[in-house]
């Protein structure tokens, strides 16, 4: 199992949408300046992608959002083994809540970012960033 592959991942480059609100383009791009800064996100790899994780932000309170990867419609999701753990259910935690008992609300937002991907993975996960960015791209920088 290379990589964590359980399957051959093929190539998807299918482009990321433009989301339909032109209010949300400006908060898309203030998350991903913040993943560019941290090096979470980079055009080194352009020339090497593969496939494209699609991205999509989730509101997050009155004024922000949340920028959501996904790695289902590329398939990638498909051809990973990840290990199965349960969440817990309102049912599960009423049946082992008692008095004095302290629960947690765990947001762990970033999470997805702060781990390196393996090196086989890395080319199956790339981020179509050109509608937010159209200056940076050129004829010597495109997508194949």
């Amino acid at each position: 199992m290379r990589g964590g592959f359980v399957g051959t991942p093929f190539p998807s480059k299918e482009r990321q949408r433009r989301h339909k609100d032109p209010e949300v383009k400006p908060k898309e791009k203030k998350k991903i300046d913040k993943a560019r800064k941290r090096v979470y996100i980079v055009t080194k790899f352009v020339g090497i992608t593969r496939s494209f994780m699609h991205f999509f932000p989730v509101p997050k309170g009155d004024n922000d959002i949340r920028m959501v990867y996904d790695g289902s419609r590329s398939g990638l999701n498909q051809m990973l083994w990840a290990p199965w753990f349960a969440l817990p259910t309102v049912t599960s935690m009423c049946c082992t809540i008692d008095v004095g008992y302290w629960c947690a609300d765990n947001d762990f937002r970033e999470m997805f970012l702060n781990f390196w991907l393996h090196p086989d993975l890395r080319e199956y996960c790339g981020v179509d960033i050109l509608h937010l960015y159209p200056e940076e791209w050129s004829e010597t920088n495109t997508i194949s």
